[in-house]
């Protein structure tokens, strides 16, 4: 996978700030069109979270399934990026609950031996459930770093100084829950730290796209596709991905 340090992210993981996500991206971002003009190289990062198990269960991530399916995404990415004319200078390793509150503590799965095993047997970690850094710019991590903390501010109300180096952040969370167990019914959980995510008791999957500027950590763009009843895997990332990229205006 292709290894840089540019501005733009693209980070796949649990769904937060829906409410930013909302809507059509084009008007409630009308300076993006301007501001995509001044956009600069651009820094790919995709964070992954796939868990298994419904309200009853003991929650699972499939830390295996989940960086997998990010380092597709990221190949997708950057494909279709630079389709619609975006130079990506930067592809981070894709994570696995980088957007996750530290504190949270889930059974992972990280093998495939350990697909078969019972719940029971499962090793405990606190999130991120998969992070590596080997051979990622540390000035890059920091910018990461700053824009996550950040990621809350809207910042679609002003022009931003150009030029602009953005972070495109993609995040994705999926839940299987067996056809047994589905139940129509729906509660919050509180793990992430920029918000609530929706937890059903049946399978579901959510991702949401983030335009950055890196220098503000302000949102220049956001958009999200969301399906209920549906068990998450690589292709259904991968189509809906596309579907927002398409959406984004091209530079060219």
């Amino acid at each position: 996978m292709k290894k840089s340090c540019g501005m733009v992210f693209i980070i796949t993981m649990s769904c937060i700030l829906l409410n930013c996500a909302a809507g059509n991206p084009a008007k409630k971002y009308p300076h993006f069109s301007v501001q995509k003009d001044e956009f600069e190289s651009c820094s790919i990062f995709t964070d992954i979270v796939v868990t298994h198990g419904s309200k009853n269960d003991t929650m699972i991530v499939d830390v295996l399934s989940s960086h997998n399916i990010g380092e597709s995404l990221s190949d997708t990415l950057t494909k279709a990026f630079y389709e619609k004319g975006y130079y990506i200078e930067n592809v981070i390793p894709p994570t696995v609950g980088r957007f996750l509150d530290g504190q949270a503590v889930a059974k992972t799965i990280e093998t495939e031996q350990q697909q078969s095993w019972n719940h029971k047997e499962l090793p405990v970690h606190h999130a991120p459930f998969y992070f590596d850094s080997t051979g990622t710019d540390p000035g890059l991590l920091n910018m990461l770093e700053s824009c996550l903390a950040s990621i809350g501010t809207q910042g679609h109300k002003s022009l931003s100084q150009t030029p602009i180096k953005p972070l495109v952040l993609i995040q994705g969370k999926g839940n299987k829950v067996p056809l047994s167990k589905s139940i129509g019914q729906g509660l919050l959980t509180g793990l992430l730290t920029m918000g609530y995510a929706s937890f059903y008791q049946v399978s579901h999957y959510q991702i949401t796209l983030y335009i950055v500027d890196s220098k503000t950590g302000k949102v220049l763009w956001a958009d999200s596709e969301y399906s209920e009843y549906s068990s998450p895997n690589a292709e259904q990332f991968i189509q809906n991905t596309i579907k927002m990229v398409n959406r984004i205006p091209n530079k060219i």
